[in-house]
């Protein structure tokens, strides 16, 4: 009896079943019976250039980077799509894995596009790829640094910080300080822009960076940076921009073009001062005085050596 109920069940819903097959699709693993409605060259992979989705497990940062090289995406969802791109890159694994699907490539090309919010994006995600070796070797082989150094004029404030964080990122290795200094053009620039008063901290910790490297500080030197790095060390006294530019003066003090030109700009009294304001607390000068006549300057007291190491170095 519940074999004759099931039979009768089944006769009922057969056509239904039948029709549903033969007026939608066969259910089968053939992407063309799947998908009948999509074009037969459909590929689930390819991006949608009208939809920014974040995708799951390996997929999400592929599927990102898809995006960005995608000619036909909207400069909305392009934003879209390096917004999110920046919040994959929290670790090193991220990064490295960003850098081996070509990002640096797609996003030193995205340098030169017409909307100011992709620019800025852009050198803000190579800001963060460049922190891994593989990330400052490849931007360097796409061409970014010299883009990067031209955008420190861009006329779109965020683009100008971004890529100046750029330079920053990739001159705290040895390796990144060289890639600036073989690259034509981006040391010239980094001296000319150190003046903006949104770009002192990251350039002039990419010229203190730089200094490391003596052929570096021999081209800055030539370039005339010394009086503006005074200048923003008498400005911001005690700190962290104040610090920052000492130290890559002090860097240039190592050669004798470094000396020469700190003499040339009246830089060692004004050092002399930076000294007094820096460190109120410090013990009073002792009453010996020592004179530079073959400087042309005037006697400066000498310190007392038993100063704190803090004092003694900046005495040096």
């Amino acid at each position: 009896r519940q074999s004759r109920f099931l039979s009768s069940r089944f006769a009922i819903f057969f056509p239904l079943l039948v029709m549903e097959t033969a007026t939608l699709h066969k259910t089968s693993d053939v992407l063309a019976n799947r998908h009948p409605f999509f074009d037969r060259t459909f590929n689930p992979l390819s991006p949608t250039p009208t939809q920014v989705a974040v995708a799951y497990g390996e997929r999400r940062i592929v599927k990102l980077n898809d995006l960005l090289k995608c000619g036909e995406v909207r400069p909305e969802a392009r934003v879209e799509a390096l917004n999110h791109l920046m919040g994959q890159l929290s670790s090193q694994e991220a990064k490295l894995r960003t850098v081996s699907e070509g990002t640096c490539a797609a996003c030193t090309a995205l340098l030169s596009d017409d909307t100011p919010r992709v620019r800025a994006l852009a050198a803000r995600v190579l800001s963060s790829l460049c922190l891994v070796l593989q990330g400052r070797a490849e931007a360097s082989k796409a061409g970014a640094l010299p883009l990067l150094a031209a955008m420190l004029t861009d006329p779109y404030a965020q683009a100008r910080q971004g890529a100046a964080e750029a330079l920053h990122s990739i001159s705290d290795a040895t390796d990144g300080t060289e890639m600036i200094t073989d690259s034509p053009g981006c040391i010239e620039a980094i001296c000319d822009a150190i003046g903006m008063p949104s770009l002192e901290r990251p350039l002039v910790g990419t010229l203190c960076n730089l200094t490391r490297l003596l052929r570096a500080t021999e081209a800055i030197i030539e370039r005339g940076p010394v009086p503006r790095l005074l200048e923003l060390a008498e400005r911001h006294v005690a700190g962290p921009i104040a610090t920052t530019a000492l130290s890559a003066l002090w860097n240039m003090m190592q050669c004798a073009k470094g000396k020469a030109a700190c003499v040339a700009c009246n830089g060692v009294p004004r050092l002399c001062v930076l000294v007094r304001d820096a460190l109120p607390a410090m013990p009073a000068p002792a009453a010996s005085w020592e004179p530079f006549p073959d400087l042309g300057l005037e006697p400066v007291a000498r310190l007392d050596p038993g100063l704190s190491d803090t004092a003694l170095q900046v005495q040096s």
